[in-house]
């Protein structure tokens, strides 16, 4: 995909009123990504403008899917039930789908900076047309195996997700219910789950998904044991990978340094979901005891999972 004179893409977000699709278009707004021309679109209706660096763009509803058929490129932040039928038909764009990290890769290949290259991307890009980013937890994990590949042996990793991992509604249901709660007035519906001040697993089987997506992005089989729970945060994630004793752990700061997107904290400075909150890459922490390791990372879903599907447009674009 050429970036030059007439050739700049048209582009579009889908989804642009959403955690991901929002944090795409402000990150559009910050990166000198050169394309022609970029339409807001919410498969719930219009909505209010929203701000792309300078510029105040209108976000469209999507009445049907035809309105995307002159664009180039099209970022997904929808559910997976309208990424697909926007997939189905019959003239369609080049898809950056951020629909597929709560489920198991299929015929949709997964990328992820510092995980797939950019002569890989392009390859995937002309076969298949439709580019998936993982869950932004398999990304993390998948980075950190990577970059202590061949020292260190995990046996486990739960994972921590707050609310925005699963989209605004679930951040206002958090919200609603934290108030409810404090004000000795919660009433729940007879299947509606209590998530304020609470911690219970996620609705769907995203252990598995997580699982398959982390073995795709190392072409290999993951020897961990994943446990994923949605805990009452309102942003930011973290994952706890355990490690028997390891006498290479004292290497794994200075790997970690210098892998893409990871930032080694240690001593007093703090690694909580809110530090992760807005941060552009993963803080880790790693704590060494004779019983063995732990490495626990904060990030925030929602820019990782913006930032990758920025840079698989801007490496295709600059292709």
């Amino acid at each position: 995909m050429a970036a030059t004179g007439a050739n700049r893409p048209r582009i579009a977000i889908v989804g642009a009123t959403g955690t991901v699709g929002g944090q795409i278009a402000e990150l559009l707004g910050e990166h000198d990504l050169d394309y022609a021309d970029l339409r807001l679109f919410s498969a719930e209706g219009s909505a209010d403008a929203i701000q792309v660096g300078k510029r105040a763009l209108p976000v469209e509803a999507l009445v049907a899917d035809e309105a995307l058929a002159d664009r180039d490129l099209v970022f997904l932040a929808v559910p997976s039930a309208v990424a697909d039928r926007i997939a189905a038909t019959a003239k369609r764009p080049l898809l950056i789908d951020s629909s597929w990290a709560m489920r198991a890769p299929a015929a949709v290949p997964l990328a992820a900076p510092g995980l797939v290259s950019g002569s890989r991307l392009r390859e995937m890009s002309a076969a298949a047309r439709r580019i998936g980013g993982p869950h932004p937890a398999a990304q993390v994990i998948a980075s950190v195996l990577r970059a202590l590949e061949g020292a260190a042996t995990f046996g486990g990793a739960t994972i921590m997700l707050g609310a925005a991992s699963f989209g605004n509604q679930m951040i206002s249901r958090l919200f609603t219910q934290s108030t409810d709660v404090m004000n000795a007035r919660l009433a729940l519906e007879d299947d509606e789950p209590q998530i304020a001040f609470n911690v219970l697993l996620p609705p769907v089987d995203l252990e598995g998904a997580i699982g398959a997506q982390i073995e795709v992005l190392l072409g290999a089989r993951s020897p961990l044991a994943l446990q994923a729970v949605q805990v009452p945060a309102f942003h930011g994630a973290g994952v706890a990978m355990l490690a028997p004793p390891n006498s290479q752990a004292a290497e794994w700061a200075e790997r970690l340094r210098v892998a893409p997107g990871m930032i080694v904290v240690e001593g007093s400075e703090a690694s909580t979901l809110v530090d992760g909150a807005r941060q552009e890459a993963t803080v880790v922490r790693i704590t060494q005891r004779d019983t063995g390791a732990t490495l626990w990372a904060v990030f925030d879903p929602s820019r990782l999972a913006a930032m990758t599907a920025v840079w698989i447009a801007e490496t295709l674009i600059a292709a």
